[in-house]
């Protein structure tokens, strides 16, 4: 389950979402880089390039989120990026954050493993809306490729990862693929004796 620390002391108000897995707590290098005042890809470009040194202390976005387009750390490989960054390139904000984030962090993360910081909960109704744009995306989208919408739509629900929406997403896929009488797809027994190409049978034969 992916949770949503925010820091404003340190941060500005900007979230940092937590993935505990593997034993660790992993954070992404996007949320990282936008806190500290960085470019949201500064940090990504840093591990791609160094990517031996970083080792299993970073990890590509698709193995613990859909967010595939980044790259995740834990508490060596963040501990080790802001070890790497150079305060004397930055803005001057971007350098107090920086100071102030490394000060800071290991006393946090320990508060935050405690339970004496409590992740950010999403408002039910951002979730909603974007659960409803989602959808009407791929409602859209089901349109333009000439795909069946609900499939398209389950497709979009279970991006969520969420037990519920799996179970909304199950509803739409059987809907899509079931076959109704008069649909394209349906064979009352006389063709489908002439599907099969056996002399032998006849439609009492198959209906029993």
């Amino acid at each position: 389950m992916t949770e949503a620390l925010t820091i404003p002391t340190i941060f500005g108000g900007k979230e940092i979402r937590i993935i505990e897995r593997y034993g660790n707590t992993w954070m992404p290098c996007k949320d990282l880089g936008l806190a500290l005042g960085l470019d949201r890809t500064t940090l990504y470009r840093h591990i791609q390039r160094n990517r031996d040194f970083f080792g299993d202390s970073a990890i590509p976005g698709d193995i613990l989120s859909h967010d595939e387009g980044d790259y995740w750390v834990n508490e060596i490989g963040l501990y080790s990026l802001l070890s790497r960054i150079s305060t004397g390139k930055v803005l001057p904000e971007a350098k107090a954050a920086i100071i102030r984030f490394r000060q800071d962090v290991p006393g946090l993360l320990q508060m935050y493993r405690k339970k004496e910081i409590a992740p950010v909960q999403p408002d039910p109704r951002e979730l909603d809306e974007v659960i409803s744009d989602d959808l009407r995306e791929a409602k859209q989208i089901a349109e333009l490729t000439g795909t069946d919408p609900k499939l398209m739509q389950a497709a979009a629900l279970r991006r969520h990862k969420n037990g519920m929406y799996d179970a909304f997403a199950e509803v739409l896929e059987k809907q899509a693929l079931s076959v109704r009488h008069g649909e394209p797809g349906w064979h009352n027994p006389s063709g489908l004796v002439e599907l099969c190409d056996d002399p032998t049978l006849t439609p009492e034969r198959l209906n029993k």
